[in-house]
């Protein structure tokens, strides 16, 4: 059995993740990453080697004050559910093309010691990290707003920060407000390298307790198609894969065109210049004790967040007026999608006008779920299990007018049902997937990671959607008011993700400052959108 120094990996500075160990590791101590699949091990060489890895963002805001020895027995069943959760990394340099590979901690070591981190925000805005839970002055005067700016703050400030080294790719931060003390938060920072969202989500939500709340429905098998169905389904199979060919290779033909609708020339190495800049926040902390995580409050993010909640029936009221309007069946994606095409045209009217004349149509990659949140053993854990959630690449139009009338809002939600039907037939993530396989045994590292950087660089807009539990669940015992997730932008301009929880739904943004100065007057704009629909398709009925 190997020695306790040859399992655990060297500290190293922070922010600098390359060099993780300096000794080899004993063969018998390896766990190799055979669950981790194909893009997870993409991801996981990125956040190694680049620090351009996404990380996934989960806020769970809590009813009551923070019993921790119940906090600590849950984070350790989540721990329990995958050894990646218990698990640290080290390069093992004997093979080709420098695989990772997964190592075990060392059992005597807590899992929920080592990932829980607590912090302080004053009212300034400034944040401290304490080695205890911080305890709050509850006759503070309450002011919310401001306590949601200084989490937008800290988060953003948090996009890119590197995990701490030989510990699990993972972090709970417990939050304390003094501009709301009676705000109980927790906040999951997690490597996409882990696993996607969707397998991360049903892991987070696993462990949460209910009170007899059925998990909700997956979504049902489509009835088997007749014969002429059968015919139809192949040509129209034919057709997509020749679009989404001629689609890919236009994307590498014409690397130049740096015109986009949200991206100005140079997003790449703005995106990039934001992740150094969150590497030297992180540096500066720990030349300070790691004490002193956000400098203050002035000190402006590379990153911007914001996040609203609204409910979730009135999507579905707009999903119920416009299908009984048109005959046509609509979904929450798509009206999600609709709302989102307005936003985007609206926001660069109001903020950005000098990008209006640029590029008509951007490339945006959509992530929606197909199917509710279940068990494990759909969560993706295995290299064959599939992902909860359909991938492909759309075109966004911003030539769309708003949804101020009747007229424009059915001309957007049948927009968006169009091309949602057409992404979920897209044949281009496994398209882009098997070529990436393909690259990854041929090339290096390094050049297969520059392929890779170079053909995320034409995308500028990921919007995701994931459907939660309908009914509440306790976290520890302790009720659990709301649940959103977001995830870094990466090399994207922006990153969209929406998540519904006990009849509401959640709306976060997360960009590059560079790009979208106001995040948070984008998801005003966006429930002004959502606003606007309801009330042109129910104008309609009327």
């Amino acid at each position: 059995m190997a020695t306790e120094a040859e399992t655990e990996p060297t500290s190293a500075p922070l922010g600098k993740p390359a060099d993780l160990v300096t000794e080899p590791v004993a063969e018998p101590t390896i766990m190799r990453a055979r669950a981790m699949s194909f893009v997870g091990e993409s991801l996981h060489i990125l956040h190694m080697d680049y620090n351009e890895a996404p990380i996934i963002h989960a806020f769970v805001l809590l009813e009551n004050q923070f019993d921790m020895e119940s906090v600590k027995r849950t984070l350790q069943t989540i721990a329990d559910t995958s050894p990646r959760f218990r698990s640290t990394i080290a390069r093992d340099e004997r093979r080709h093309l420098r695989r990772y590979n997964w190592i075990p901690c060392p059992e005597k070591e807590s899992i929920p010691d080592q990932v829980l981190r607590y912090a302080h925000v004053g009212l300034d805005g400034s944040v401290r990290e304490r080695d205890h839970p911080p305890q709050l002055d509850m006759s503070f005067e309450r002011d919310a707003r401001k306590a949601e700016r200084h989490k937008a703050h800290f988060v953003g400030s948090m996009m890119k920060r590197p995990f701490r080294m030989g510990k699990p790719l993972w972090e709970v931060w417990v939050m304390a407000y003094e501009a709301d003390p009676e705000r109980h938060e927790l906040i999951f920072r997690l490597s996409h390298s882990i696993g996607d969202g969707i397998t991360l989500a049903t892991v987070l939500l696993s462990v949460a307790e209910s009170d007899g709340a059925a998990e909700p429905a997956p979504t049902p098998n489509p009835p088997r198609a007749g014969l002429l169905s059968l015919i139809w389904g192949g040509i129209t199979a034919v057709y997509i894969h020749i679009c989404a060919f001629l689609k890919v290779a236009a994307l590498v033909m014409y690397r130049n065109d740096s015109r986009s609708a949200v991206r100005p020339p140079g997003i790449f190495d703005q995106s990039r210049q934001a992740a150094r800049q969150c590497v030297e926040l992180a540096e500066a902390a720990g030349q300070e004790g790691d004490s002193l995580l956000v400098p203050a409050q002035v000190t402006p993010s590379p990153y911007g967040f914001a996040e609203k909640t609204f409910p979730l029936e009135r999507i579905k009221d707009i999903c119920s007026a416009a299908g009984r309007r048109t005959g046509r069946k609509y979904t929450v994606n798509d009206v999600i999608q609709a709302a989102h095409y307005a936003t985007v045209r609206r926001y660069l009217e109001t903020h950005d006008p000098p990008q209006r004349s640029l590029l008509r149509k951007t490339t945006g990659l959509i992530v929606m779920n197909t199917r509710a949140l279940g068990g494990l053993q759909q969560g993706g854990f295995s290299r064959d299990a599939p992902w909860g959630n359909e991938i492909g690449y759309i075109f966004l139009d911003y030539r769309l007018s708003g949804s101020t009338d009747a007229a424009s809002a059915l001309r957007l939600l049948e927009a968006a049902r169009r091309d949602m039907a057409f992404f979920k037939r897209s044949p281009e993530p496994h398209f882009i997937v098997m070529v990436n396989r393909l690259l990854r045994r041929l090339v290096p590292t390094g050049t297969f990671l520059n392929i890779n950087r170079f053909l995320v660089r034409k995308n500028s807009i990921i919007l995701s959607n994931l459907r939660g539990p309908l009914l509440p669940l306790k976290f520890g015992g302790n009720p659990i008011v709301n649940v959103s997730n977001c995830v870094s932008p990466m090399m994207l301009s922006s990153a969209h993700s929406f998540f519904s929880y006990n009849g509401h739904l959640t709306y976060c943004v997360s960009a590059v400052a560079q790009v979208i100065s106001d995040p948070n007057a984008f998801a005003e704009l966006f429930e002004q959108e959502i606003n606007l629909l309801h009330d042109a398709v129910s104008k309609v009925e009327e």
